[in-house]
C-alpha cells in the first residue's frame, strides 16, 4: 500500500511516516481495508504445538475472545494512517531501518520523551504504514507475571486455561506490541518474564501449559515510558531490560504541525489554531530556561476542543 502523504506539507525536516516494504504473508482474509476507519476482524489460524496434542492439553485450552469493535485492549486491530501525523526525517529513516532488520532479527523499539508526545500514537503508526497488526498492552493494569500468559478457570464443571490476548498477539506474524507506560507497572519483577521474549531466545517455556510460546516472524515489540522527577508513579527501567531495546526519544511535534493537528481533531478555524499554536511556541521559547513551559499535545487538543465549542482562547487555557 502507497505511503500517505499528509495533506498540510509537513515542515522543513519533517515528512509522512515510514513508506512500506515486504511483509510476511499474514491470514487478512477477513480483512478488507478502509482508509478513514481501523476496522476489525479475527486471527483465528494460531495453532498448537505437536506438544500440546501428546500432552492432551489442545481440548482444554480457549483462544481469546473476538476483539470489540475500535476497542483497542480487547483485541488485535490495524490502525489507519493519519496523514496529519508527522515525523523528523531522522527519526523516520531511523524506524525504516528498524522495520526492515525486523523481517531478519529480533527488533524492539523504547519511545521515551514526555507527556503527549505521540509515543504510543507513532507506535500505532508504524503498523498502520506497514498494514500490520497492532496489539497495546497497558502495563500499568499488570499487577502480577501470570497475567500476560492467562489463566486457569472452571467451565460448566471442566477446568481449562484461557489464553491472554498477549500470547495471540506475539504468536502473530509482523504484530507491533506496543507495551505501554512499561515503567509504571505495579511491581517492576512484574516484566521479568518478557526478557526470553525481547532476546534472541524469542520464546518463553509456559509450564501451565507445558509448551514453549514463541514469538513469530517480523514481530516488533515497542515500548513507551516517561521518565523524570515530574513523573512520580514510575520506576526506573532496569539496566537489562532497556538493553534489550533500541532508545528514541520522542518530543513535541513543530508549530506548524500543531497547528494542522488542531484544524484537524477539533474543527477550528485556521486563524484560531494559527493563534493557539503561536500561544504554545511562545511558552515554549521564553528567554529563560526556567520560565519555559510545555504544552502537550493532548492539552492542546483538549484546548482547541473547548474553543471549538464556544470557549474563548483565554477561559479554553484557563480551565484545561
Amino acid at each position: 500500500r502507497p505511503a500517505v502523504i499528509a495533506t498540510n506539507p509537513a515542515p522543513a525536516g519533517y515528512q509522512s511516516l515510514i513508506p512500506p516494504v515486504k511483509q510476511p504473508e499474514f491470514n487478512q482474509s477477513t480483512w478488507q481495508w478502509a482508509e478513514e476507519t481501523a476496522e476489525e476482524s479475527v486471527i483465528t489460524d494460531n495453532q498448537f504445538t505437536d506438544v500440546d496434542v501428546a500432552l492432551n492439553l489442545e481440548r482444554f485450552i480457549t483462544e481469546p475472545e473476538e476483539p470489540i469493535a475500535n476497542g483497542h485492549n480487547e483485541g488485535l486491530f490495524k490502525p489507519a494512517s493519519n496523514p496529519y501525523f508527522v515525523v523528523p526525517v531522522d527519526l523516520q529513516q531511523k524506524l525504516e531501518r528498524v522495520v526492515k532488520a525486523s523481517q531478519n532479527h529480533p527488533k524492539n523499539i523504547l519511545f521515551t520523551g514526555p507527556q503527549g508526545s505521540g509515543k504510543t500514537s507513532l507506535g500505532e503508526q508504524i503498523a498502520a504504514h506497514e498494514s500490520r497488526w497492532c496489539f497495546p498492552v497497558p502495563c500499568v493494569t499488570m499487577q502480577e507475571p501470570s497475567q500476560w500468559w492467562g489463566y486457569w478457570t472452571v467451565v460448566a464443571g471442566e477446568t481449562i486455561y484461557v489464553k491472554s490476548q498477549f500470547i495471540h498477539a506475539i504468536e502473530t506474524p509482523g504484530c507491533v506490541v506496543i507495551l505501554d507506560d512499561m515503567n509504571r507497572v505495579e511491581n517492576p519483577k512484574v516484566l521479568n518474564p518478557l526478557f526470553p521474549l525481547l532476546d534472541d531466545r524469542r520464546a518463553v517455556y509456559l509450564d501451565d501449559i507445558q509448551r514453549y510460546v514463541k514469538v513469530a516472524e517480523g514481530v516488533i515489540f515497542i515500548g513507551t515510558v516517561n521518565e523524570g522527577y515530574a513523573f512520580q508513579g514510575t520506576d526506573p527501567i532496569d539496566l537489562a531490560l532497556r538493553d534489550r531495546f533500541d532508545q528514541i526519544s520522542v518530543d513535541y511535534p513543530p508549530g506548524p504541525q500543531i497547528e494542522a493537528i488542531l484544524l484537524h481533531r477539533a474543527q477550528i478555524s485556521a486563524d484560531t489554531a494559527e493563534r493557539l499554536g503561536r500561544f504554545a511556541r511562545t511558552l515554549a521559547d521564553a528567554p529563560n530556561l526556567d520560565e519555559r513551559i510545555f504544552i502537550s499535545m493532548r492539552q492542546m487538543i483538549a484546548i482547541a476542543e473547548d474553543v471549538a465549542l464556544g470557549a474563548s482562547i483565554r477561559d479554553a487555557v484557563t480551565f484545561t
